[in-house]
């Protein structure tokens, strides 16, 4: 796990779960330059440990759809069955359908903007599940 930094009790981080390298660096580094403490993962394994141990210090999750390992609506499942009600954008390089994307606060496609990821992470974060 790719950490940026320690957090307070009163800071929140966003988490971001991509298995392609290049995506997660630079999705990463466009959180980090707006102000946010970011948590890096590449696998949906990875991913469900960080996020299940209940860490209150986590606010906003933007998950890919398509991990080798877990599938991102696998985890998006687990978060919901274990009472998470983290905003969770469920991200895919192809359109999702309603059953693939249940419980996601926004589907976008890859390729996105700072712009689109910025009014994503906003829209999610006010319209939680």
């Amino acid at each position: 796990m790719q950490q940026s930094g320690e957090t307070t009790d009163n800071s929140k981080v966003k988490v971001l779960v991509d298995d392609e390298h290049i995506v997660r660096l630079v999705t990463t580094d466009m959180v980090k330059s707006l102000g946010h403490e970011v948590i890096s993962v590449d696998s949906g394994r990875e991913a469900l440990a960080s996020l299940m141990e209940g860490d209150d210090h986590v606010d906003f999750v933007r998950l890919d759809y398509n991990l080798p390992d877990v599938d991102g609506q696998v985890i998006l499942e687990n978060l919901r069955d274990e009472g998470r009600k983290l905003p969770v954008v469920l991200m895919s390089g192809y359109e999702l359908g309603p059953d693939e994307s249940a419980g996601a606060a926004a589907v976008p496609s890859k390729p996105f903007t700072l712009e689109q990821a910025l009014n994503e992470c906003h829209a999610a974060m006010h319209n939680q599940p």
